[in-house]
This record gives C-alpha cells, structure tokens and sequence, in this order.
C-alpha cells in the first residue's frame, strides 16, 4: 500500500505532488513508465523535426554519431538516455536546449 503526505515534493526545478510520485512508483513496479513532461516534450519535438526533415531514424542516427536504437528511445522519451548524445541529436536537426527556472 501506498501512502503520501498532502504536501509537495521539491526538486531544483519543479514541484511534483504525491500524486505523481505514487504514480510512478505503482508504474516502475508493473515495468511500465511515462515520460516526464519535459522528455515528452523533446521526444515528440525530436521526432517532428525529423519527420519534417524527412529523414529516417537511421539517417538521423549516422548525421548524429548516435545509434538507430538511440534515436528510437529518444523518440519514445525514454527518460534515462546519455545527455552528450540527446545534445548530438537536437544539434544534428538545428535544434537547441533551453534551461530556465521557473518565475513566481
């Protein structure tokens, strides 16, 4: 059984409520996982610009010096990939990554 405070839980650059971490425990243990908004966010920016470059994973993967199996994980927001390579890919199709925090 799971159970949670009524309060938030903060991270350096979000704030995700007990709901969410309850979820994500019940997922990680059925083995199935959602993607954090933001890596959904990539993913699916990841695989538009490739689409509308009409370039093939395979393609992308050689221009990116990554792999075919990179690209499809990337494109499926896997949430634990290689930062260096996620950089190599949005390079590669012109595109770039913004941090910023949060304003009140």
């Amino acid at each position: 059984m799971l159970t949670c405070e009524h309060k938030e839980v903060n991270t350096p650059d979000r704030e995700y409520s007990c709901a969410w971490n309850i979820l994500m425990a019940i997922l990680s243990r059925s083995g199935t996982t959602i993607p954090p908004p933001e890596i959904a966010e990539i993913a699916a920016s990841v695989r538009a610009t490739r689409q509308s470059h009409h370039l093939t994973q395979a393609q992308l993967a050689g221009l990116s010096g990554t792999g075919l199996r990179f690209i499809s994980e990337l494109e499926r927001g896997k949430p634990t990939l290689a930062l260096n390579k996620v950089l190599a890919v949005l390079s590669a199709l012109g595109l770039r990554l913004v941090v910023r925090g949060d304003t009140p």
